[in-house]
């Protein structure tokens, strides 16, 4: 009899689901509140719920005791029928092409709505969902791409989760959470709405980016009116082109004949790509609009990956094809397509772009994505600049933690036109930028602190488009290649730094081999998310803006620790971010402004990892090698900082061997001579590394000497 080896016993699925918890308790931490006391019911609807207030709200039709008939504490399935026939009254007169119908679900299983990362994440069990005219259902195939709201229903009041916390009740959050993310992943949603029942009471969380909030309990048994008020608001938005409010009126979803446009194209170009219900998943129209208002049709045909956790940047990236005006045909070309959620306390991504772009022919520089359009969709207006000001001229100017004075470049923010604060206001409407923050922020703090604290953790929703398609590193066909694609993204990397940009997350991902007969390099270094500008860092506290300024204050101040209250991460040269996994030895030890130096660290240790996983290398440890070096997925900051600089102290470079079992002279002497630099790069304690340091020519001359 054949084993399943997917079958876990039962003390290890409940391992894995109090992990699983844990997880999620942490992330939803603080981030899910009830309005304030002063809010009730109908506020929250018009406020929370905007919707086109041309269309009069009707009388609620008569729905005698449907909903009376819910029992409290009685048997929760019992609830799911009398709920469902309830909610289909109090839509009878709705028009029939946004009439929403619901379906007792029954608690059953739903799939995680891709097939990447679904092993990854456990099943949702929805109670009752609803489904639109828009959202073509074929029963009994449920999926999030067709679900408008969820209602997750509990027995009795007490079940509340907002009352207590209990684990029951962190459970219920926690559900109520899976439910918003799968919605917002699989739909592109800005923000979307689930539905708690507890007994005879309701109430109506928001989830966006930032978090969720939630409504006040009310009497859905006593005032059926109140769901009735929120169904038809949310079913009318106040945004045009969209079906639902909190859908994103720059996206739609693959129709039959966008599927099957690109199926014709992707097996034209894309030589990897197959016919699948997940590729059939992944089809979509962007529509993004130039400062012209000039509109460009993108059609996305392969999700390229995403970031699954809710309240995060919630990165997705698709590849796609640019259509012609008639949005039909194009001239198969592929394009990267990346939306991103960035905390209004760090720069966007476009803008680190726009820096890397030259201002007559608009190329970017050479060994970097090419950059062909980008927006931050709810960035601030010119009101909340002034507010920034404001806040900006109550702290010490030397500090440098004021935050929308200057640009990346340091230079000046120009005031917003009529035109564009028109747009912006629009945009942030129809939400592309988060509201929770604000709502969940820590109302015993100063004002100023509140502010800030707003400012900070508020999400704006960033779109780029990017021209260069690459291969992952793990695929190179040949050392050759890789180290080719290494030399050129080093090559990127030093044309961004001397711009003013330090990456600061040199890892596997972003850095990719370049195949484009077409393109003049081989490798790119991509995404700028956890970028820093010097030029902004010495703009800010009235320096000249040159890359001496910079070099000099690293070295006479890079290893000292921050400074007491500097805390702005826009300004913060000594923030620790990136990928543990290939964090050159200084950042893992702390506080210490993150140079160029440290970025080509990174890529020794990301070169040593590709090269420890898919070549015949000679590390004595055999596979054993790269949990010596690296360490495990559960070790500790300085776990990996000790074991990092026993290999650099103590470890010895790495021989490599062909497939044939000859020694491969390039790729050892890249790893003797590259393991030399990094082994000056650090020292025991706080004081300073020898100067100058390690450099990029030096980088350039070993893997150009090969």
């Amino acid at each position: 009899m054949r084993q399943n080896h997917n079958v876990q016993d039962g003390a290890a699925a409940r391992r894995d689901n109090t992990v699983n918890l844990a997880l999620w308790s942490i992330e939803i931490w603080k981030k899910i509140k009830e309005v304030p006391s002063t809010m009730n019911i109908d506020d929250y609807l018009n406020f929370f719920v905007p919707s086109d207030e041309s269309v009069p709200l009707p009388a609620c039709p008569p729905v005698g005791r449907l909903f009376s008939n819910i029992g409290e504490g009685g048997p929760e399935r019992m609830m799911y029928g009398p709920f469902v026939r309830g909610l289909t009254r109090l839509v009878k007169k709705f028009p029939g092409k946004i009439r929403p119908k619901f379906h007792n679900y029954d608690h059953t299983e739903m799939k995680f709505p891709f097939e990447l990362h679904a092993k990854d994440q456990h099943p949702t069990r929805p109670d009752v969902i609803a489904t639109i005219p828009s959202l073509r259902l074929v029963a009994p195939l449920y999926r999030w791409r067709h679900v408008a709201l969820v209602f997750e229903l509990k027995a009795s009041q007490q079940q509340d989760p907002m009352l207590t916390e209990t684990q029951t009740n962190w459970e219920t959050l926690i559900q109520l959470a899976k439910s918003a993310r799968n919605i917002m992943l699989a739909q592109g949603r800005l923000y979307c709405f689930v539905v708690g029942i507890y007994g005879r009471k309701a109430r109506i969380f928001r989830f966006d980016h930032a978090g969720a909030i939630c409504s006040p309990a009310f009497e859905y048994t006593e005032r059926p009116e109140i769901l009735h008020k929120f169904l038809w608001r949310l079913f009318h938005p106040a945004v045009n082109g969209c079906t639902i409010v909190g859908q994103d009126p720059t996206v739609s979803l693959g129709t039959a004949k966008d599927r099957q446009l690109a199926e014709r194209l992707a097996k034209t170009c894309d030589p990897e790509w197959k016919h699948t219900p997940e590729t059939r998943k992944a089809v979509q129209k962007f529509v993004v609009t130039d400062d012209g208002g000039k509109e460009t049709t993108y059609l996305a045909y392969k999700l390229i990956s995403f970031d699954s956790r809710l309240f995060s940047r919630s990165a997705m990236i698709w590849e796609a094809f640019k259509l012609d005006a008639k949005r039909k045909s194009t001239r198969e070309e592929r394009y990267i397509i990346k939306d991103t959620w960035r905390q209004l306390g760090r720069l966007d991504e476009a803008g680190f772009y726009e820096m890397l772009r030259d201002e007559e022919t608009e190329e970017t520089v050479y060994g970097v994505a090419k950059y062909v359009w980008g927006r931050d969709y709810g960035g601030e207006t010119n009101a909340e600049r002034e507010e920034a000001e404001k806040l900006e001229a109550a702290k010490d100017n030397d500090t440098g933690k004021g935050r929308r004075i200057v640009s990346h470049t340091g230079k000046v923010v120009p005031v917003l036109s009529a035109k564009e604060e028109e747009r912006l206001a629009q945009d942030i409407v129809a939400g592309h930028r988060t509201v929770s923050a604000g709502h969940n922020r820590d109302t015993t703090l100063p004002r100023e602190k509140m502010l800030e604290q707003v400012h900070l953790y508020e999400r704006s929703h960033v779109r780029m488009v990017l021209k260069s398609v690459g291969t992952p590193l793990s695929e190179f066909r040949d050392t050759k290649e890789l180290a080719t694609a290494f030399r050129d993204a080093i090559e990127g990397h030093r044309q961004a730094y001397e711009k003013g940009i330090v990456h600061r997350d040199v890892s596997e991902g972003n850095v990719m081999i370049c195949r484009d007969p077409g393109s003049l390099f081989k490798g790119f270094i991509h995404d700028f998310d956890f970028s820093f500008s010097w030029f902004r860092f010495l703009a800010k506290r009235g320096w000249a803006v040159e890359l001496a300024t910079w070099i000099d204050y690293c070295v006479q101040h890079g290893h000292e620790p921050s400074r007491p209250g500097d805390s702005d991460p826009l300004n913060d040269s000594k923030e620790r971010t990136g990928t543990p996994l290939f964090m050159a030895v200084q950042i893992l030890q702390g506080k210490m402004t993150h140079e160029a130096r440290h970025d080509l660290e990174s890529f020794f240790w990301l070169f040593l990892y590709i090269v420890l996983r898919h070549t015949n290398h000679q590390h004595p440890s055999g596979h054993r090698a790269l949990t010596r070096i690296f360490g495990d997925s559960g070790s500790s900051m300085d776990v990996c900082e000790s074991l990092k600089q026993a290999f650099l102290k103590v470890g010895g470079p790495i021989s490599v061997n062909d497939d044939s079992g000859e020694a491969n002279a390039g790729l050892t002497y890249i790893l003797k001579e590259f393991h030399a630099l990094c082994k000056h790069n650090f020292t025991d304690g706080p004081a300073p590394i020898a100067r100058p340091g390690m450099t990029h020519l030096q980088v350039l001359e070993i893997l150009t000497r090969r």
